[in-house]
């Protein structure tokens, strides 16, 4: 008997890996956007890089965005974290972080700044939320 519990808590355990796998794995690539919306005029320096991958620097004119596309891992790890800097202010933010963002942001991971900071768009919610200040 105590064999037959163990193996029906095996395949448990496997089914909701396996569902847990699907889920992350059938999203498919995400596509995160910064939007430059400080003053016109400003431009917005942009450096984005994970633990794996440097998605490199650039400057973002006024009114434009900055994208690149990517993949979360399998383990629901996947950390995109970026670097703005805005005339004499910087800030460093954690652009995706998948155990907050797996929700709330469908494909399209979009974060508008602004002379507040960076607000993130809840496509769940369907509003925008300031989350970090400068």
């Amino acid at each position: 008997m105590a064999r037959v519990k163990r193996l029906i808590l095996e395949v448990i355990l496997l089914l909701s890996l396996l569902l847990e796998l699907t889920a992350v794995v059938s999203i498919g690539p995400r596509t995160l956007q910064i939007f430059n919306n400080v003053q016109p005029a400003d431009k917005l320096t942009v450096h984005c890089k994970s633990g794996d991958e440097d998605v490199g620097e650039v400057e973002v004119k006024y009114g434009e965005a900055y994208e690149f596309k990517f993949n979360p891992n399998v383990w629901g790890t996947t950390l995109y974290f970026c670097r703005i800097t805005w005339r004499y202010k910087t800030l460093s933010f954690d652009a995706y972080r998948h155990s907050r963002d797996f929700t709330t942001c469908d494909l399209y991971c979009v974060w508008s700044v602004t002379i507040d900071g960076p607000y993130f768009f809840d496509a769940r919610k369907r509003i925008w939320v300031l989350r970090y200040k400068w």
